[in-house]
Parts: C-alpha cells; sequence; structure tokens
C-alpha cells in the first residue's frame, strides 16, 4: 500500500468516526434551508475529524515521552561510560557510569577537553584514535588510562566513533568507555608473578629445560624433543647458550645421545608420575642426575645436576 493509499484509508475512517459522533450531536430544533444545512453538517464533521486528530496527537505525544524518559534511563544508567564530544574533542554529554569512571562531577567534566582526562602517556595514543576515526569513519578501540581526581588511575577500553557530515566533516564523537582495572591488576599480578617465576627460574644451580615432543615413532612415541626454554645453569652444565638451544632438539645438538634419556623422558610424558635417572652423556663426557615431570601430553619439564664428581669418588671408593 503506497503512502497516499494510506492517508485515503486515514482520512475515510477518520470521517466514518466523525459522521458517527455527528448522528450522536444531531440537533432537531435548527431548520434551515438543505444547502446551509449540509454545509454546517461538513463543517461538524470537519471539527469532529479535527478533535479525532488532536486525541492521536495527544497519544502519539504521550507514547514519545515515554519512550524518550526509557532512552534517558537506559542511558543514564548504562553499566558502560557514554560520551558526546565536539568536533574540538570536548565532552558536552556524559552519563553517571562516565562520571563514576572519571571520578569527578559532572559540572566540571562538562565542556573539558577529554585529553586532559587522559594519563600523559595514553594521550598521543588517544589523539591518533581520534584522528583516525575522524578520517575513516570507522570505529576505533584502544585501552586507556585515565586520571581520576582524588584516586588512583583507571583503565578503560574507548571505543570511538565519528559522525561525518556528506562532505565528510566531524559533528560529533560518540565514545564507549568500558572499565578494564580489575582486567589490568590480574595481567599486572601475573607479569610480577612471571618475572618473580623467571627469576627463580634462571638463579637455580641446577640446569633447568622446557622440552616438547618434536618427532614420534611409527607407534606413536616420541622419538626425539625441542627445546621451548633453558636457563642459565643449562648454559653453564652443557656449555650450549640459551639463543642456540631455543627451537632445536635433542639429537640435532648431541646427535650421539644415548636412548636411555628418550626412554626416560618417554616414560614421563605418558605416565602420571615424575621420574628420576641417572646416566653418563658421551657426547657431554659428563654424568647427570636428570628428574622429569609431565606438564601436558606434549611437554615436560627437567632439571639435571652434574654428579661426575660423585661417580669418580664412588669409583675411587
Amino acid at each position: 500500500m503506497t503512502p497516499r493509499q494510506d492517508q485515503a484509508d486515514q482520512f475515510d475512517r477518520l470521517r466514518r468516526q466523525a459522521e458517527a459522533l455527528i448522528n450522536q450531536r444531531s440537533d432537531s430544533g435548527f431548520e434551515a434551508t438543505t444547502d446551509i444545512l449540509e454545509l454546517i453538517h461538513e463543517l461538524k464533521i470537519h471539527q469532529a475529524e479535527l478533535e479525532i486528530q488532536n486525541e492521536e496527537l495527544k497519544r502519539a505525544q504521550l507514547e514519545l515521552t515515554d519512550l524518550y524518559r526509557q532512552f534517558e534511563d537506559l542511558y543514564e544508567f548504562a553499566p558502560c561510560g557514554y560520551l558526546n564530544l565536539d568536533p574540538k574533542g570536548l565532552v558536552i554529554r556524559i552519563n553517571l557510569a562516565g562520571v563514576m569512571l572519571l571520578n569527578g562531577s559532572r559540572e566540571n567534566i562538562l565542556h573539558t577537553g577529554f585529553r586532559r582526562l587522559v594519563s600523559p602517556r595514553w594521550q598521543d595514543a588517544y589523539l591518533d584514535a581520534l584522528k583516525e576515526a575522524g578520517r575513516t569513519g570507522d570505529r576505533q578501540s584502544l585501552e586507556l588510562q585515565l586520571n581520576r581526581a582524588e584516586e588512583a588511575a583507571a583503565w578503560v577500553r574507548a571505543d570511538i566513533q565519528a559522525d561525518r557530515d556528506k562532505n565528510g566533516a566531524v559533528i560529533q564523537w560518540r565514545m564507549i568507555l568500558l572499565d578494564i582495572s580489575a582486567r589490568k591488576e590480574v595481567e599486572s599480578a601475573l607479569q610480577r608473578s612471571e618475572k618473580k617465576f623467571r627469576q627463580l627460574f634462571n638463579d637455580m644451580v641446577s640446569g633447568a629445560c622446557l622440552l616438547e615432543a618434536a618427532d614420534r615413532d611409527s607407534l606413536g612415541h616420541p622419538a626425539d624433543f625441542r627445546f621451548l626454554e633453558v636457563n642459565t645453569a643449562f648454559t653453564q652444565l652443557t656449555g650450549i647458550p640459551r639463543d642456540r638451544a631455543i627451537g632445536r632438539t635433542i639429537k640435532q645438538l648431541w646427535p650421539k645421545t644415548e636412548a636411555i634419556w628418550f626412554d626416560q623422558f618417554m616414560l614421563t610424558l605418558t605416565g602420571a608420575q615424575p621420574t628420576q635417572e641417572e646416566g653418563f652423556h658421551g657426547e657431554l663426557g659428563k654424568h647427570f642426575l636428570v628428574s622429569a615431570f609431565r606438564l601436558d601430553n606434549q611437554r615436560i619439564g627437567m632439571t639435571f645436576i652434574d654428579i661426575s664428581a660423585h661417580k669418580r669418588i664412588e669409583a675411587t671408593l
């Protein structure tokens, strides 16, 4: 149905409603000519039509008011921060979550350049994202650290979208801020923990390394193991620098390595219990005590110490 047909149908519906209303209000005591009566009848119908249209307009206005109120509540009490920036980057609108993220007052935040609310270290990244959003019209996402009044800085993920006119000029920027402070705190704690255990790993007196199964035989058993990580003591005990060991296999570094070591590592990988083995490594010319433990289906950890001096004492005794 075309808009014109829809309008005509609506007009006919209004006319029928108006005629029914006029019939209820008919004035039987009025005498006039037929033309005057028809004119008055038409005027009354028109008046009734206007009254009905007015009622519909009032109802539509109430519905719009209710929808606007719902939108305001949704915007104001959303769990993430919503901001609107003018073409100069000044905050012209902000919801309650945004105010809480910045830990300020709405009056102090409005008409302030958002750049001033960003930690100095991240201001250039923010400006680059803002310019890119304005240039391409594509949404830009980045992580920022905010300056907050009288409190520690907060981390947010900012999504920036530019509204542009037909000529490509920026009318405003819309920004969504999501609080990621808790995630950043966890990441920082993990980094501290990783640094701590890496230092412990590197400072161990025993050689230590992380291995993964590299080749498998026809039965599916590991035939070789690749070094994923080694510590400082590994280099001291084997003479192999870390950068040379990482990524290479045992057989690539020592082609004549005894089968006893591969048997131990295969047993460790397929079993649930750690293993310990003493043996002689011919190419290195040393006796080692090797302990190995399973990490997953592909990887094992290994520590080893040089017991050559102990073996010489035993032989002497």
